[in-house]
């Protein structure tokens, strides 16, 4: 079996306690296993003051709507086109705002 490879970068919001998830990558051989759940878990647990999580994920992207949607409990709470540079060519990418508010 490969490694296991997780990325994680977080924004945390000590004052207001809303805290954003830039990144959150397992790698392709570690799908399907729980470990996505289990780190999420272990994200909220370590940060237990957080009023509301968000993140933002491509709309294509059926593997992480279904992530966060059905195993951590988020809502879809909007929808953004916004233009990016790449490579000297602007072009348009469509991503759904996500948010869980903890209890």
């Amino acid at each position: 079996m490969l490694g296991i490879l997780v990325v994680l970068s977080l924004k945390i919001d000590k004052e207001n306690k809303r805290n954003h998830v830039d990144t959150l990558y397992i790698n392709d051989n570690a799908h399907g296993q729980g470990i996505g759940a289990k780190v999420w878990k272990a994200i909220e647990n370590h940060f237990l003051e957080t009023k509301v999580w968000e993140l933002l994920t491509p709309y294509f992207e059926k593997r992480n709507i279904h992530f966060y949607i059905n195993k951590c409990n988020f809502h879809i709470t909007g929808f953004y086109k916004e233009m990016f540079d790449v490579n000297g060519v602007e072009k348009e990418f469509e991503f759904f705002k996500f948010e869980k508010v903890m209890i």
